[in-house]
């Protein structure tokens, strides 16, 4: 709509990810256009209606951002705790193929032969299972930068891939077949490498049981300090296996003990 038809209202427009706005001078409201993109939600939202309510969003993604910075920059990936996979590493960054993976886009899709395993170079991805009778997906785990990505043990023998494999952000990842990662396990303990990888399922299977959701939040938080910004509260509390808005309040519990 043209504003000069109604020269006295308010008018807003979305464009390239802002709200812009064009208010006479003698209206009674007064507006603020704010970029939407940077805003702590996903999608992003078109409600706030205070400058009260604004700055309790502002503060949350500063209280989010000074979580990460008091992280320590590690991994807490039970797995990893005695299972040295530098030889796993350097192998997919010397001979692997370097593959550069936009938003959304599937590495491996659950029911088609599992081919892949690689190194999480840059970005994340997400494990996704679908529950036929429900028709919803559920997101089983996620695999973060500077970890590895694959349906393992099925990617050894071409087996159907139990999950589909999708990338959450753009994403940079170095992959090798089944066929070169079984041939790097056979020159090595096979059953050390299993047993490590059934010790971090068994964990957090009891973790879901021992732990509070906000415990679980916390734990996934140290595990990648920079989950606020990659990965959305749907996918969080699909993994958590609660509500989007049970983060929310985890967020905002976090938010205002601050």
């Amino acid at each position: 709509m043209n504003p000069a038809l109604f020269p006295h209202a308010g008018h807003h427009f979305y464009k390239d990810g802002l709200i812009r706005s064009a208010i006479p001078h003698n209206h009674i409201l007064s507006t603020t256009t704010y970029n939407i993109k940077n805003l702590p939600f996903d999608p992003p939202s078109f409600t706030f209606q205070s400058a009260d309510k604004f700055d309790e969003v502002k503060k949350m993604e500063n209280v989010n951002k000074r979580m990460m910075n008091m992280i320590p920059n590690k991994h807490f990936n039970t797995y990893k705790e005695g299972l040295n996979l530098e030889f796993l590493r350097k192998y997919c960054m010397e001979h692997g193929e370097r593959r550069v993976m936009k938003r959304g886009e599937m590495l491996e899709e659950a029911g088609e032969p599992a081919q892949l395993v690689g190194y999480v170079a840059k970005g994340c991805f997400k494990y996704i299972v679908k529950n036929q009778t429900e028709n919803r997906d559920y997101i089983t785990g996620f695999a973060f930068e500077d970890e590895f990505v694959g349906d393992f043990p099925n990617c050894i023998d071409n087996r159907k891939s139990a999950v589909s494999i999708v990338a959450m952000t753009a994403s940079e990842v170095y992959l090798i077949n089944g066929q070169q990662l079984l041939s790097l396990l056979e020159n090595r303990d096979y059953a050390h490498v299993y047993k490590h990888l059934f010790l971090q399922i068994y964990t957090q299977y009891l973790d879901s049981y021992r732990m509070t959701v906000r415990e679980r939040y916390s734990n996934l938080l140290n595990r990648c300090p920079q989950i606020v910004q990659q990965i959305n509260l749907k996918d969080i509390a699909s993994f958590l296996r609660v509500t989007p808005t049970t983060i929310s309040n985890i967020r905002r519990e976090i938010t205002f003990e601050q």
